[in-house]
């Protein structure tokens, strides 16, 4: 238990700054009036990932295992990782051009009580919330209630993430379109 909870704490740490770094990149490198498409295009592309792993992690657990499923899992987090290193590059923009953020009480106090900012918050609760329980606990429903394979519950599983790549999708480009 315990090195499974070191993992996950692990995992954590290292996702936790995901989606502010997907924003960050998305600001650095888009004027504010052709950032919605590439901020869709990143939430997409977090949909994306757990639409496509339940087939294809189900196909290499019923193939090889668990064991190599999640070694797969890893190494390609790890293959993720050497390739955004070794790609990824700052704007090719002066210092003073860049959008500085600075830390100061008066401004988190201010952002802090900022209605917009509750609702911005409130509904990526509610994403990150809906995005783990169909991970978590929609293959379960499926077998357990549902009486699907295991083939099955790959497949099945995959559905609402897949809607919530269209969505995510289509928001940016309305949003962009606005």
């Amino acid at each position: 238990f315990v090195s499974f909870a070191v993992a996950r704490a692990a995992l954590g740490v290292g996702e936790a700054p995901m989606y502010l770094a997907g924003t960050k990149v998305c600001t650095e490198w888009y004027p504010p009036r052709e950032r919605a498409w590439p901020i869709g295009l990143f939430n997409a592309s977090s949909a994306l990932g757990p639409a496509v792993a339940p087939p294809l992690l189900t196909a290499l657990l019923i193939g090889a295992g668990w064991r190599w499923m999640f070694a797969c899992l890893g190494l390609a987090g790890f293959a993720l990782l050497v390739a955004w290193l070794a790609f990824y590059r700052d704007p090719p923009l002066p210092e003073a051009a860049r959008p500085v953020v600075r830390a100061s009480g008066k401004r988190l106090r201010g952002l802090l009580g900022d209605p917009v900012s509750w609702c911005m918050g409130l509904g990526f609760l509610g994403i990150v919330y809906l995005t783990w329980l169909y991970a978590t606990w929609l293959p379960d429903y499926l077998a357990r209630v549902r009486h699907l394979s295991i083939a099955q519950v790959g497949i099945w599983a995959a559905v609402p993430q897949g809607c919530g790549f269209l969505g995510a999708l289509a928001g940016g480009a309305v949003s962009q379109a606005l």
